[in-house]
């Protein structure tokens, strides 16, 4: 290998003995391919004891520039030499200088191998990475609520991996934080758990609702002079901010009233006075019917001329179960 020969080389270069460099050698070759140190059963003398003091220290250290002493000093022993500790330092760098070198070559390998050697191929190696990250995430969405997938997945798998990379690091950092709490919030969901999130959501809803319920009382209270007074007494019998002030079941059962009581008052009106009404059944549907209701006015008295008042026990019935904390008898509005 291109590192033993290199070592041979340096070391004789720097003045070691031949078997002092055959067995060095053959320790770095032995941890690196078995990861097992030298026997030194058949050893002696200054070998001997070169390879005990590094095998004390290790070979892997070795690799990481703690040599033993004992390798210039022993070689000084078997050439029977007095030597010096700068000549060792000396010698102790040639071998570390060796050693760091190739194993510098070998890190500038791994690192254009896994990072690329010009920069198109890193940034291409580092969406491979980005969108690996990616695709993990994707695996992860069947864990999550509905409503945490939509905020998560808005875009599919393949735009994902076709965002600029910017994007790809804010999703992925986005990703990184939100998809455990969704996780989280599955499990709780799945437990039976009561989500805050699910709290406020009913909370708005109910909200929503009472604004809606008070956006029809307001409309029906528009329609009041469409009806005649004795019908006004029954419907508008509380004031309107007693009725805004009813709890949601007494309203929308107020509202249910009128809807089904407004109608027939207003044809009862127009059978008696011949006049044409203002009231359509859709009063409650929305605000542009409301305005087609206001360009209707010039409908003909004919079109209500086959409208009579309701005398029927059933209808009064009908009326009756609707009727909700007012003073008039509803049965006397239709005996006249």
């Amino acid at each position: 290998m291109e590192l033993f020969s290199a070592l041979a080389t340096n070391m004789e270069e720097a003045g070691f003995d031949d078997v002092m460099t055959e067995t060095f050698v053959e320790g770095v070759t032995q941890w690196i391919l078995e990861g097992d140190p030298l026997d030194t059963t058949n050893m002696e003398g200054p070998i001997a004891v070169a390879v005990e003091s590094q095998q004390a220290i290790g070979w892997g250290p070795l690799m990481r520039g703690f040599i033993s002493q004992h390798w210039a000093i022993q070689n000084a022993k078997l050439q029977d030499y007095e030597i010096d500790v700068p000549q060792v330092r000396k010698m102790h760098r040639a071998i570390l200088k060796t050693l760091l070198d190739f194993f510098l070559e070998r890190w500038k390998c791994r690192n254009k191998a896994l990072h690329g050697g010009t920069t198109e191929e890193q940034q291409q190696i580092l969406r491979v990475k980005r969108n690996m990250a990616i695709d993990k995430i994707w695996d992860l969405r069947d864990k999550m609520l509905p409503r945490d997938q939509a905020i998560l997945f808005c875009r599919t798998q393949q735009q994902t991996h076709e965002m600029t990379t910017s994007q790809q690091r804010n999703w992925i950092a986005f990703a990184s934080v939100f998809v455990p709490k969704a996780i989280t919030r599955k499990e709780a969901h799945s437990a039976g758990q009561t989500l805050i999130t699910d709290f406020f959501q009913t909370r708005r809803e109910a909200q929503d609702q009472a604004h809606q319920r008070q956006k029809e009382i307001a409309r029906i209270w528009k329609a009041k002079q469409s009806i005649s007074t004795e019908d006004q007494e029954v419907l508008y019998s509380s004031p309107k901010d007693d009725i805004m002030a009813l709890n949601p079941e007494e309203q929308q059962l107020w509202i249910d009233f009128a809807a089904a009581f407004l109608p027939l008052a207003q044809a009862r009106k127009d059978a008696k006075t011949g006049e044409t009404g203002t009231f359509k059944e859709s009063y409650l549907s929305t605000e542009e019917d409301e305005d087609d209701e206001e360009n209707s006015e010039t409908t003909t008295t004919e079109q209500h001329s086959n409208l009579e008042a309701p005398d029927d026990d059933n209808d009064l019935a009908d009326l009756q179960q609707y009727k909700y904390g007012f003073s008039e008898d509803v049965e006397t509005l239709y005996n006249g």
